[in-house]
């Protein structure tokens, strides 16, 4: 069945009675709430991705394309869904959350049926790429009961596991084996996969995948495994992979709903993802952005000293040639011109004055924001903060800009629009 596709901050068409009522359930069970539910309709916010409920799927995908006002009240045209898909996959593959070719976007096949089946697709793809040879193996360190001596002897433990046991040793030893820590996360996102796809090319391919991991142990994965695990030069290329791997796993649940049918959803925070697209995005092409660029980067510091509480992270700091410090920060919030400040929010202003204090001594702050309406040159221009008293260091400026994201992406005259969108943000 054809999904259901919604954009963000827009309402549905109209759906029947008990399906809201499950999507209220779904919702309210949500650390965050995805969806605002009204009387027939939903409405979508920051979220992007899906929900299934037995055969029907809401795909929520972000505004990344150009709609006109008929479009950006229904349901939008095929041709349009493809285009912010491949905007989307284009930022993912940007923050490096997916291994994808620009050209692999480009012919991403339109019979796939939604977002989600495109991932499981890539994810497969690049998979079987990678272990065309043989599955990756290291060595790992075991503890067994043996009939003979491998490794080494623990003493201690031998003796109190092998008192009646005299022809046992307890041993410690290296094991090269496939069924390690990364081999054991990509077979539960597999099997975790293989329970939610219905697209049957997609099964397919999951199903040679779970064969071939067979021999790898299937243990519960979550964000905890992830920390353990550690990259190497023999094991680099699996990490575009793994990434993918906690996306899926981090952004995924699925529960048996009375009725004998599953719902299923798996979403995203886009305000996560359009901050870590900036941030690639002008540390790679800082070059053609400003030859002034001396380096892009983050920096951390504390509210308070002692004790170190309340950590501040700027998304995206921009060490100039001529000494000054740039700091942006990336918020995915839709301006309004209706709304005080146009919607400018005073948690946001707090956050620019903390990095413009003396802790981080920027010399030029800027709000940056998603272009969905021309806010007025009030709001627009820029926030001068002087001296609060003589004691007082902080003298810096808070400029409000918006950028461009429902352009082409993919097309070279797209980048070159926001690389240009952003030399002129930069240019303060």
């Amino acid at each position: 069945m054809k999904p259901i596709t919604l954009l963000e901050h827009k309402w549905s068409r109209s759906l029947d009675s008990d399906k809201i009522d499950l999507l209220d359930r779904i919702n309210n069970r949500q650390r965050n709430k995805i969806l605002e539910v009204g009387h027939n309709k939903i409405k979508a916010r920051q979220y992007v991705g899906l929900i299934r409920i037995g055969n029907i799927t809401i795909q929520i995908l972000p505004k990344l394309c150009k709609l006109d006002d008929t479009e950006s009240i229904s349901e939008p045209p095929q041709e349009k869904i493809n285009k912010i898909i491949q905007n989307l996959l284009f930022m993912l593959s940007y923050t490096r959350k997916l291994k994808i070719s620009e050209t692999e976007i480009s012919d991403i096949k339109k019979n796939r049926s939604d977002f989600f089946e495109i991932l499981i697709y890539l994810f497969v793809k690049n998979l079987n790429d990678l272990i065309q040879n043989d599955l990756y193996k290291k060595y790992i360190i075991e503890a067994e009961n043996l009939n003979y001596l491998r490794g080494k002897l623990l003493i201690h433990q031998d003796i109190r596991v092998n008192i009646t046991s005299k022809h046992k040793f307890f041993c410690e030893f290296d094991e090269f084996t496939e069924n390690n820590l990364l081999n054991q996360i990509l077979k539960y996102t597999i099997e975790l996969l293989r329970g939610v796809s219905v697209q049957n090319n997609n099964q397919k391919l999951l199903t040679h995948l779970s064969f071939i991991f067979s021999d790898v142990s299937l243990n519960r994965i979550n964000s905890s495994h992830f920390k353990k695990l550690h990259f190497d030069r023999l094991n680099e290329p699996y990490k575009p992979i793994v990434d993918l791997c906690q996306l899926f796993i981090e952004n995924s649940s699925v529960e048996l709903r009375p009725g004998h049918f599953k719902t299923f959803t798996f979403v995203f925070d886009m305000n996560k993802l359009f901050e870590e697209f900036i941030f690639e995005f002008i540390r790679r092409n800082k070059d053609k952005i400003s030859s002034d660029i001396l380096n892009v980067g983050h920096e951390c510091g504390y509210m308070f000293d002692v004790p170190e509480k309340f950590q501040l992270k700027p998304d995206i700091v921009l060490n100039m040639k001529n000494g000054k410090k740039i700091i942006i920060d990336a918020k995915y919030k839709m301006l309004d011109e209706e709304k005080i400040h146009g919607g400018i929010s005073q948690s946001d202003m707090y956050q620019m004055f903390t990095y413009g204090s003396r802790r981080f001594g920027a010399d030029e702050l800027i709000l940056l924001y998603p272009k969905s309406i021309e806010i007025s040159e009030n709001n627009r221009g820029f926030y001068r903060v002087n001296k609060l008293d003589k004691r007082d260091e902080c003298k810096f400026r808070v400029h409000i800009r918006q950028i461009p994201i429902e352009i082409d992406l993919k097309l070279e005259s797209g980048k070159k629009e926001l690389i240009n969108e952003l030399s002129r943000i930069i240019a303060v």
